[in-house]
């Protein structure tokens, strides 16, 4: 949990430390995993919440408009798995065969049939025109950090092993997004679309993000 709080850390520190047109807000989400990987099998699409802090280029109320915008941001997605028991393959050592292994299936039933999302983000954005309403562009870079557990049953509902598996699964990846921003003179509005990429394994946390949000600026 050291780099969520280290990144809540930096997200207050923006809001309070950065210039004039400092920007804090919420962003709602939603994530759809990509149903062609193991991400996507066991876990439904879910719903996303934010804080988020941006630099600047919400500046219609100054001469000199800057068009660009960083930020950060932390937040949270409670997953839920798409059934309530996965059957999967274990092995055990045949004693009596040289101990090669006899493989057999089990089910693999998850807690509450729930996951925990963490993520924090670095983003940069783009806003194509100068006009309060524009096309935006924007990529991020992703951190985040799966929490799930589980127990072993055998098929018949044969509680198989001690006690519960806990698991913790990261993330590192770029989204690229595109949308349409909205500024007002004090609020900035905006909505859109990206897809994850992950670099540390293609398929692990592939998922399409929804999200809206609004900032506040000062």
């Amino acid at each position: 949990m050291k780099k969520f709080k280290l990144l809540l850390t930096a997200v207050a520190l923006i809001a309070l430390a950065a210039p004039s047109r400092a920007q804090m807000g919420l962003e709602l989400g939603l994530i759809v995993p990509n149903k062609q990987t193991e991400f996507g099998f066991e876990f439904k699409p879910a719903p996303s919440f934010a804080i988020a802090a941006r630099g600047s280029f919400s500046q219609r109320l100054h001469a000199n408009e800057s068009r660009f915008r960083w930020g950060l941001a932390m937040g949270y997605a409670p997953l839920k798995t798409t059934q309530s028991a996965f059957t999967v393959i274990t092995s055990v050592p045949d004693w009596d065969n040289s101990n090669k292994p006899i493989f057999f299936p089990i089910e693999k039933r998850y807690e509450k049939n729930r996951g925990n999302f963490f993520f924090g983000s670095a983003t940069t954005e783009f806003k194509v025109l100068k006009n309060a309403l524009s096309p935006l562009v924007g990529l991020d870079f992703k951190m985040s950090t799966l929490y799930y557990s589980y127990k072993f049953y055998s098929l018949e509902g044969e509680y198989l092993y001690d006690g519960t598996e806990n698991e913790k699964e990261d993330g590192i990846m770029f989204i690229p997004r595109i949308g349409v921003v909205y500024d007002f003179d004090w609020w900035s509005a905006q909505c859109t679309v990206g897809r994850s990429f992950d670099i540390l394994d293609a398929h692990k946390f592939s998922y399409t993000a929804f999200s809206l949000t609004a900032i506040y600026i000062f």
